[in-house]
């Protein structure tokens, strides 16, 4: 059904309250403000949903990468924590598989000698190398094993 423009013509021109005819820029800031705001959280759901977990691997190669440039008796305490940490976090799954505790004893067996064995000469890389292939039979602490 068409309009018919002479109703049309006898209608009264739309009234808005004054506040609302007039361009106010707290307005625009108002907006701006909400939209940051909205952007802001969104952001920060999609971080927490796409980041990527650390896995006993990566956290074993940051500390141990960190601990090179110590000296030989610091840089063999922070192996033997880090060896410790990984160990317990091997201990709350609830599968053992055969291969971490082999690599958890060889670990273990050339650390102790470093340790506890008078006059033993340490090679701290050969230990790196026993915590890392140890770390890598770990899965991520995220997960259930």
């Amino acid at each position: 059904m068409p309009a018919d423009p002479d109703l049309i013509a006898q209608l009264r021109p739309l009234r808005l309250p004054p506040e609302w005819q007039a361009f106010a820029w707290a307005d625009v800031f108002a907006a701006a403000a909400l939209g940051i705001l909205a952007a802001l959280l969104v952001l920060l759901l999609l971080r927490l949903a796409t980041r990527r977990r650390e896995t006993p691997l990566t956290v074993a190669r940051r500390e141990l990468a960190g601990a090179r440039g110590l000296s030989g008796e610091e840089r063999l305490f922070r192996q033997a924590v880090l060896l410790d940490r990984l160990a317990a976090e091997r201990g709350r799954g609830s599968r053992r598989p055969a291969r971490a505790d082999s690599a958890l004893t060889r670990a273990r067996a050339s650390l102790a000698d470093s340790l506890y064995r008078p006059g033993a000469a340490a090679d701290p890389d050969a230990i790196d190398a026993a915590i890392l292939a140890f770390a890598g039979t770990l899965r991520r602490s995220g997960q259930g094993a």
